[in-house]
């Protein structure tokens, strides 16, 4: 069970289809900085491979499935300090996946 935490995130909610919305957040990974999409139904956390991440030694798979529903097998990877607003999160196993997932 993770622990509970309280604390500040800056977000913007842009606008999508059929009156839906993403939330997006400035947040940080071991230092580098990204625009993230913070998914509340997502399992696990996901980098796009390429964007400084892809030397990171991988510690396990994961298979993820895209929208058409075909499933693909991504690496898992170790952040040492993930930061998105207030919240802090220290040694934090995330996807490393390529960004056209989804296709």
């Amino acid at each position: 069970m993770s622990p509970a935490f309280a604390g500040t995130i800056n977000f913007e909610i842009v606008s999508g289809a059929a009156g839906s919305g993403q939330i997006w957040a400035d947040a940080s990974f071991d230092g580098v900085g990204e625009k993230c999409f913070l998914d509340t139904g997502g399992r696990i956390s996901v980098l796009r491979n390429g964007s400084g991440f892809s030397n990171y030694p991988v510690v396990g798979k994961d298979v993820t499935t895209g929208v058409t529903g075909r499933e693909v097998l991504v690496d898992l990877i170790r952040i040492a300090n993930s930061k998105v607003g207030d919240l802090s999160i220290q040694d934090h196993v995330m996807r490393r996946q390529d960004k056209k997932l989804q296709e």
